[in-house]
């Protein structure tokens, strides 16, 4: 009988009620909230992790396929599953670049800044993507601005994370 209650809100939530919507939710929370305690990291908030949960469902019940072997219950835990593992590497992965105080030419997307970055000599280009990056400005809008590749705007700030840990390590 839940199982076919289940498939019923899976339906109607797929074409976009909203009731059907919440009471998958709220079904899923408990799963979600246990997964956002087990990626839980320093830098990754658990309630950003259960926003993504909840998200990750509401993904899951537009993607699902009903004529699947598994049913929704194991498909949703594998996006939610999934999403936080994504999350979780990546808050591994960042390391906090120096802040820049916005100038008025960084206002204007004039991309103008010192040599350095508190300490850290950068290269020309490495001083226009990193600019253009806290302007919160795309890769490939950074791409565009500085008539270079996507690949050549990562490769910069690449560089860039690498010479502040190397920073960050000695100090």
């Amino acid at each position: 009988m839940a199982e076919k209650r289940e498939v019923e809100l899976l339906r109607q939530a797929k074409q976009g009620d909203r009731h059907a919507q919440e009471a998958i939710v709220r079904r899923y929370r408990p799963l979600i909230e246990a997964r956002a305690r087990t990626f839980a990291r320093p830098g990754v908030d658990r309630d950003d992790l259960v926003q993504e949960g909840v998200l990750s469902v509401l993904r899951a019940i537009r993607r699902f396929d009903e004529n699947r072997a598994n049913g929704f219950a194991a498909f949703a835990e594998v996006c939610v599953r999934r999403r936080l593992i994504s999350l979780s590497d990546r808050a591994k992965r960042h390391v906090e670049l120096p802040s820049l105080a916005a100038s008025p030419a960084a206002q204007s997307h004039a991309i103008e800044f010192p040599f350095e970055i508190d300490g850290i000599p950068l290269t020309v280009l490495e001083r226009q993507v990193i600019a253009a990056f806290r302007l919160g400005l795309s890769y490939a809008e950074i791409s565009d601005q500085l008539s270079c590749g996507v690949k050549r705007v990562d490769n910069a700030l690449q560089r860039i994370r690498r010479k502040c840990q190397r920073v960050n390590a000695q100090n």
